[in-house]
């Protein structure tokens, strides 16, 4: 179509220019022939101007009619995409909110797990150190009454131990101060069995509690040492000699002069005996006194 206005332009405007130069040299008397030939000129002229005009309102008028379909669905194309793009936004608003509301949801519940476990944990670490200060209290008390127990029967046993020393050196002082006064005697019979009675004793007189007996005398020297005793007075009733270990610093007491008599120990069915003895180099053999 507009190729076709374009060749109707292009034909008025020759034609135009056809007349434009008829018009300028003017002819005095031309013939009836020219001038119907120039009314035909017009005339056509005239028809393609008309023709060219109405094709040009044709074409513009399609031309219009294509520009407002043009529009009109550009409009509504862009329309579709301002509802798409709306849809589209709104959709992703949906799925965005969706997922912050998940992941609140999740740290929620993270933070409610962890701080559950936190208070379970101090909870549990709480009761465990709880448990151990009370039993480190238990074990320190129990500890500490067992020491002072410990101490305090020590404290006892010492002066038991004590006082066991004092009065056997008392006793062995007294003892010395008798024997001193009692004549020699021959007991030769009882001196194979002196090395097995003191063994025997040894045992006893470590597993026994000390016992208190008194002296005994064998042979002559009972009545002498009845006299003695007499004489000697309140020394004498003291001579009760537990049979019991000597602590270990008695031993010095009982060791020291070659004159002074050993003691032993032996049981008797009548009970234990104290026996004295002098060194060989100071007392005749078989001079044992037993007591």
């Amino acid at each position: 179509m507009e190729q076709r206005l374009t060749e109707l332009q292009r034909e008025l405007h020759a034609e135009r220019e056809r007349l434009v130069e008829a018009e300028q040299p003017t002819y005095t008397g031309l013939g009836a022939k020219a001038e119907q030939f120039l009314r035909i000129a017009e005339e056509e002229s005239a028809r393609l101007r008309s023709e060219a005009e109405r094709d040009v309102a044709g074409v513009r008028t399609e031309a219009e009619t294509i520009l407002g379909d043009a529009e009109r669905k550009a409009a509504d194309a862009e329309a579709v995409i301002e509802q798409r793009t709306a849809e589209a936004k709104m959709e992703a608003g949906r799925i965005i909110g969706e997922a912050s509301a998940e992941i609140e949801r999740l740290r929620q519940e993270a933070e409610q797990q962890g701080t559950t476990h936190i208070q379970t944990t101090r909870s549990e670490a709480e009761r465990l150190l709880a448990e151990a200060r009370v039993e480190a209290e238990r074990i320190v008390t129990a500890g500490q009454a067992t020491a002072d127990e410990e101490h305090t029967a020590r404290d006892k046993e010492i002066a038991a131990l004590i006082r066991r020393r004092t009065d056997i050196t008392r006793q062995l002082k007294a003892l010395r101060e008798v024997i001193g006064l009692l004549p020699e005697t021959d007991d030769e019979d009882d001196l194979p069995e002196e090395p097995a009675r003191a063994a025997q004793s040894a045992p006893a007189a470590q597993a026994a509690p000390p016992t208190p007996v008194q002296p005994t005398l064998h042979g002559p020297a009972r009545a002498t040492s009845q006299a003695s005793a007499e004489a000697a007075g309140p020394a004498v009733v003291e001579a009760a000699v537990p049979v019991a270990e000597v602590p270990a610093d008695e031993s010095a007491d009982s060791a020291a002069p070659r004159d002074t008599p050993t003691r032993e120990t032996a049981d008797r069915p009548d009970g234990p005996t104290l026996k004295l003895r002098r060194p060989p180099s100071t007392a005749p053999q078989g001079s044992t006194r037993r007591l």
